[in-house]
Formats: structure tokens, C-alpha cells, sequence
């Protein structure tokens, strides 16, 4: 017998019973079903995907990148490299040199321009032709022909290539062994050269035979047979001939700057190693150590003193003397002297007073102290030692004691 399907619900086939569905006969929402369990939506601005990106780890975003074009290889042809060496550095000129250097001045520079290249180019012994030729383009002395070379015939009127190579010749010869740009050491040979180069050679020679620097100027054998036969007179009369010449006004201005420069470059600085103080003697003495020649040193010191400096020491207008025989380097540390002096001498206010060196630099160091004042280490003991003022003797204990010579 055929059975009957179930009937059929009006909602749909029938689903399995639960309990919600047997209490009651109608549909019952799904949980699912959001719609119709929540209530109607709230409000919104429709921005809130765009705030998000304030949210956004910017380390997890990654740029685009497009796609690269790919490039087709290129064949290869074999090409032969070619290494070109460098090229060698062409060294700096010394005059260049010497300009980006900065010049605090003669005592800062340890050196000097050496004074042989201020003698007149006729100490050479040159032919006339080329010796005019020369004045003719004026080259008057030996540093103008420092940069002549054998390429220069077209360039100098009135002179060949037989005259160019003349001079070259006999200016090697004339400056072998000295320096032609800086000079650490005192020519005093190229100093008396210069003065007197160009004058009259037997009168010249006169001249300088009364400073003993006569060897300067040799003379031919028939010269010196013709000065034999002078008297004294005669020889007096010669010399005083070219005095004007030798002494003038232009000269001793050349001859001072000389000096000046000479005693900038190798006595100041070697003064402010000793205090800043020295005496005559050993100025004299410092002198002859830097020179060429020891020997000539004194002699051509006593030259330039006698003729441009009216007897006077020449050190006298380039130091200050502060007492007769005792120069200092500049105008500071004499004041510093006196300062010394005057001090120690209010200690001996009467005859026979005598106090120890230690002591007295003491004496003297506390009351310059209370006025701010301050010395050098051994200032003060070598003021007292110089000075000649004041005495300073071993006794029989040892010590050294200092005595104030009275005048």
C-alpha cells in the first residue's frame, strides 16, 4: 500500500524541531540574519576609510615600481687600454715660494739676501763691449744677471752670443761656493765690495788699506810698483780722492740698511735666547761667529763705524743701550731693566752695604710683586751681573755677594 507524503507546510518544508519551534508555530529569525535583529544603522560621514590611513604602518608600504626596460647587451669588442703616466710636478719657483709665505720681518726669517749680489757687475772683470752692453740694458749689478741664460743673445741689445756667454761664465766663477738667494751667514766681503766696485781701483785700494781690507781689491804688479813709489802724501792725497764717493749720502744709506738688516736676522734673535741683553764685546763676538770670514769681520765693522757712523758703534741706532756697554732687544725689556736697577738700588743707601745674590733677587722680585709686576726666571740675576752699577763677588763663605759701586 503506497504511503502518503507528509504534508506540506505553508512556510516551506519542515525543518528539524527545536525547541523554539515548538513553542511556537512561527518562523523564528536566525542569528545570522543580522538584519533583522540589529536596529537601523547610525549615521555616518563616509570618511572612515580615509582616516584609516592614519593607522597605516608606513614601514609596510612599498613604493610602486614600474617595469625596467631591458636593455639588449651590447657586444663586446676588445679595445687595447692605453695607461698615460703622469706627468712630473713642476717645482714651485723659490720666489714663489717665498710669497705665500708670511713675512713677520727680518728677525722671524733666519736669513738674508746675501750682499754679494749687490755688488756692481765690474767686479767681473768683464770686456768694455759687454760691460756696455750690459748698462745699456740695465744691468747694473750681479742680481740682474741671475736670469740671463744662453738663449737670451736676441734679447739684450748690443750684445752677442760671445758676450752673453763671457758673462755667464765669469759670474759662475765669481759665485761658486755662495748662496744667491738666502744667505744664513753674514758676507762682509760682499759688503765692502759693493761700497766700493765701481770706483777708481789704486785710489780704492788706498783706501781700504787703512782698515787692513786692502786684500779686496788685488792690484797688477805695475800698480803696485806705481804705488811704491808714492810717499805719504801723495798716497793720503789718492785716497781722500774717492772719499766723497765711498761716503756719501746714497752709500750710507745702503750701508746702514745693511747693517740693519744684519743685526735683525742673526743678533735680535739671539739676544731674546739670553735674556734679551748683551754688551759690546759680546755683540762683536756674535758678529764674527756668523760671518764667512771671522777675520774680517772686526775690520769691516770698523770701516762702516768710522765712515757712516761718525765713530759711533753701529749697534747704537739698531739696540738700545741702557747703560754705557750693555744693549737690550727692544724698548720692553729695557724698561724692565731700569725697573730692576732703581729697585735694587734703594737697597744700598750708604757705602759697605752688601747683600747675597739669592737674597737680593728676592728682595728685589717680592717688591716688584706688589705692584703686579713680573720677570723672566734669571732676570734679574743677570741685570745685576751686567750692570755696572753694582758688583757681584765669590766670598770667602762661597756665596756670591753684590756690592753697589758707587760713582
Amino acid at each position: 500500500m503506497a504511503t502518503l507524503p507528509p504534508p506540506q507546510s505553508l512556510y516551506g518544508p519542515a525543518k528539524a524541531a527545536t525547541p523554539m519551534a515548538r513553542v511556537s508555530p512561527f518562523r523564528q529569525p536566525e542569528l545570522h540574519d543580522e538584519a533583522s535583529v540589529l536596529p537601523e544603522a547610525a549615521y555616518t560621514h563616509g570618511f572612515e576609510s580615509i582616516y584609516a590611513l592614519e593607522n597605516v604602518d608606513v614601514s609596510t608600504v612599498r613604493p610602486l615600481k614600474g617595469a625596467k626596460p631591458v636593455e639588449e647587451p651590447k657586444p663586446q669588442v676588445a679595445t687595447l687600454k692605453v695607461v698615460e703616466k703622469p706627468k712630473p710636478k713642476a717645482p714651485v719657483p723659490e720666489v714663489l715660494e717665498d710669497q705665500l709665505r708670511l713675512d713677520f720681518g727680518a728677525e722671524y726669517r733666519g736669513w738674508m739676501e746675501p750682499f754679494r749680489m749687490n755688488e756692481p757687475i765690474e767686479v767681473l772683470g768683464l770686456s768694455p763691449v759687454a760691460l756696455k752692453g750690459l748698462h745699456d740694458n740695465g744691468r747694473q749689478c750681479l742680481r740682474d744677471l741671475l736670469d740671463i741664460d744662453r738663449s737670451q743673445a736676441m734679447k739684450l741689445k748690443g750684445l752677442g752670443q760671445g758676450h752673453i756667454d763671457e758673462t755667464i761664465e765669469k759670474l759662475e766663477a765669481y759665485l761658486e761656493g755662495y748662496p744667491r738667494q738666502r744667505a744664513n751667514q753674514a758676507d762682509f766681503s760682499g759688503l765692502v765690495m759693493s761700497v766700493v766696485g765701481t770706483a777708481e781701483k789704486k785710489s780704492a785700494h788706498l783706501w781700504l788699506s787703512k782698515y787692513k781690507l786692502e786684500d779686496l781689491l788685488p792690484l797688477t804688479a805695475a800698480d803696485q810698483a806705481e804705488i811704491r813709489h808714492l810717499n805719504a802724501a801723495q798716497r793720503g792725497e789718492l785716497a781722500s780722492n774717492i772719499a766723497s764717493e765711498l761716503a756719501g749720502e746714497r752709500t750710507g744709506r745702503f750701508v746702514k740698511g745693511c747693517i740693519q738688516t744684519l743685526i735683525e736676522v742673526f743678533v735680535k734673535p739671539w739676544m731674546r735666547k739670553r735674556q734679551g741683553m748683551a754688551s759690546t764685546r759680546e755683540l762683536y763676538e756674535r758678529l764674527e761667529r756668523v760671518s764667512r770670514d771671522a777675520g774680517r769681520a772686526r775690520s769691516t765693522l770698523n770701516y762702516v763705524m768710522e765712515v757712516f757712523y761718525q765713530g759711533e758703534s753701529p749697534f747704537k741706532k739698531n739696540v738700545t743701550e741702557v747703560e754705557p756697554g750693555i744693549f737690550v732687544v727692544d724698548r720692553y725689556v729695557a724698561l724692565a731693566y731700569r725697573r730692576v736697577l732703581n729697585c735694587a738700588k734703594t737697597y744700598f743707601y750708604k757705602d759697605g752695604i752688601s747683600y747675597s745674590l739669592a737674597e737680593l733677587e728676592s728682595y728685589i722680585a717680592r717688591e716688584c710683586a706688589r705692584k703686579w709686576e713680573g720677570f723672566p726666571e734669571g732676570f734679574i740675576v743677570q741685570v745685576l751681573r751686567r750692570s755696572p752699577s753694582f758688583r757681584v763677588r765669590k766670598a770667602e763663605n762661597g756665596k756670591l755677594m753684590v756690592r753697589r759701586l758707587w760713582v
